[in-house]
């Protein structure tokens, strides 16, 4: 794994404030660890071969993988980044790499994504915007014209004005994007994630829910 250096110590100052609230929501949650919030920009899913790509720092979003795979049977697939992310450092560099929008550098991403429709992301949410290591993926994979459904966690709160300019972002890449889906991740276990996104996928229109795989 690689480590970032930092080029200027005052912008470690600057970011310090932004690393000690990072750390809070990944670690510790907030008051508002309670609110889940799902939003359908607009039709559910709808093709048979779907495949889920992701990105998980904590393990966080790998848990909410593991549930949709639980109930649609499809592939998945993992965004692995060369940069060390783990520990204090790991956290300083995913504050500063936020904070400069500054691209992921992606271990080789080998799945061939062709044949497959809708595409399923997970990201954790940093600083209110998509991780780095996805919107990296993101720029680099090929996905337009596909129908592409967000899953995002985060810890405390995602305003409106943030899933706006996610919305904005994700379009201006050539997204289909059909829906956003926010789950706060903090105090949950494998089994409530379980439970909430049977529950988000149940929620679909009718006829419109992913095909389970063969």
């Amino acid at each position: 794994m690689k480590t970032r250096n930092f080029k200027t110590v005052n912008l470690i100052y600057i970011l310090i404030f932004s690393l000690t609230l990072f750390l809070s929501s990944t670690f510790h949650g907030s008051s508002f660890a309670d609110e889940t919030t799902v939003e359908n920009t607009n039709s559910g899913l709808n093709d048979t071969r779907p495949c889920i790509v992701y990105f998980s720092r904590s393990g966080k979003t790998r848990m909410v993988v593991n549930a949709l795979k639980g109930q649609l049977s499809c592939e998945v697939a993992e965004i692995k980044s060369e940069i060390d992310r783990t520990g204090f450092f790991g956290a300083m560099t995913c504050v500063i790499d936020q904070y400069l929008d500054r691209e992921d550098e992606p271990e080789p991403f080998t799945k061939d994504l062709t044949g497959y429709n809708p595409i399923l992301i997970g990201s954790p949410i940093w600083m209110g915007k998509i991780s780095s290591p996805v919107r990296t993926f993101i720029k680099g994979a090929g996905l337009k014209g596909k129908d592409i459904y967000i899953f995002v966690t985060y810890s405390g709160r995602l305003s409106d004005e943030k899933v706006e300019k996610m919305k904005e972002w994700l379009s201006n890449q050539g997204l289909k994007v059909k829906g956003i889906y926010k789950i706060v991740s903090a105090k949950k276990g494998q089994s409530d994630f379980d439970k909430e996104v049977k529950k988000i996928l149940e929620g679909l229109p009718a006829g419109l829910k992913v095909k389970r795989s063969s």
